[in-house]
């Protein structure tokens, strides 16, 4: 308890003479830190509170979500995941800035936005995007997956796009949901994929690869309804007779 006081003690008279932190900044160090902790605002000391208390760059005024953690701060990277982390602190799982969102209440004529999404994973893929968070719901076409794409399923749209795995939203196409074709690290995560025969194609599939790689297929749901039967063969004419 005296070691305790004694640090405390020591930490306000440093403060209080000023070196530690200049008149007007905003205290990072551990002493300016322990100091605002205990008092609360200092900006009469100079010191400037709530304090950058991870040292990430970011305090709670300037949008940090977890002030004692560096890993979240507003300049993280926030790639959509299992654990739902919001690590940039914009308040979804994922980055809203640098997403096309779709949700079936949308417009394929909308920017793609939060507030305006499109009505299609269909649309938002053509739309040039790289990273398409669907809502819960169900959505038709067939998807041609680019070069990086990452659709990424869970959210709820009606819930501030909220996100959980058990909100896996429909992309059914034919004959495939998703064609990734000559397109590398596709990811395509919590979705229920379905795929259905045509007569032209005769065959069905959930996703199909060709000469792609780094396909990541995660946390969903991969159907095919069944292939049609095979084209009837041309009669062919009677072999020759035979010789006796």
């Amino acid at each position: 308890m005296r070691k305790g006081m004694r640090a405390v003690a020591a930490a306000m008279a440093l403060v209080l003479a000023g070196p530690s932190v200049p008149a007007g900044a905003t205290a990072t160090d551990g002493v300016a830190s322990l100091v605002c902790s205990l008092l609360g605002p200092l900006a009469q000391l100079g010191v400037n509170c709530p304090l950058d208390g991870d040292g990430d760059g970011y305090t709670t005024d300037q949008g940090d979500c977890d002030d004692t953690d560096p890993a979240y701060n507003p300049a993280a990277d926030d790639r959509p995941d299992l654990a739902f982390l919001d690590t940039d602190c914009d308040g979804i799982d994922g980055s809203a800035a640098d997403a096309t969102f779709v949700a079936t209440s949308g417009s394929d004529t909308a920017p793609g936005t939060m507030s305006e999404p499109k009505a299609t994973v269909v649309a938002a893929v053509a739309s040039g995007a790289t990273a398409v968070y669907v809502s819960t719901g169900s959505y038709p076409g067939s998807v041609s997956a680019t070069e990086g794409l990452g659709i990424f399923g869970g959210y709820d749209a009606t819930d501030g796009w909220s996100r959980s795995a058990a909100h896996l939203p429909v992309i059914a196409g034919a004959p495939q949901a998703v064609l990734v074709e000559g397109a590398d690290d596709v990811e395509l995560q919590l979705l229920d994929l379905r795929g259905s025969a045509t007569p032209a194609s005769r065959s069905a599939y959930g996703v199909r690869a060709v000469d792609s790689s780094g396909l990541r297929i995660v946390g969903s749901r991969v159907s095919s309804g069944p292939g049609l039967d095979g084209i009837t063969g041309n009669p062919d004419s009677p072999g020759a007779a035979g010789s006796s």
